[in-house]
């Protein structure tokens, strides 16, 4: 996926999924300059940033109002592996 920089990108929208799954997430990128980061937000809150090579596996309380799943990159251009495990709605 390739995201654009400056604001939030939703990623994933809390009702396709029930309560409980399960998140993956990598920067495969190269660059470990700070325009290499991807910031990972949940429900307004900013919860990681996730550096060049960095990945994160994390519970998700899908389902609940307000708990989108919305990215933002560095810069415009970054990739990011992404994969939710759990109950389609």
């Amino acid at each position: 996926r390739v995201t654009g920089s400056g604001s939030a990108e939703e990623l994933v929208e809390e009702t396709h999924f029930e309560e409980g799954a399960i998140v993956y997430i990598y920067n495969p990128g190269t660059d470990t300059e700070v325009s290499g980061n991807i910031t990972i937000e949940i429900g307004g809150q900013d919860i990681m940033t996730i550096a060049a090579g960095e990945w994160a596996l994390f519970p998700w309380s899908a389902g609940q109002s307000g708990d989108d799943i919305n990215i933002t990159a560095g810069t415009s251009g970054n990739l990011l592996e992404y994969g939710v495990f759990g109950k389609p709605v």
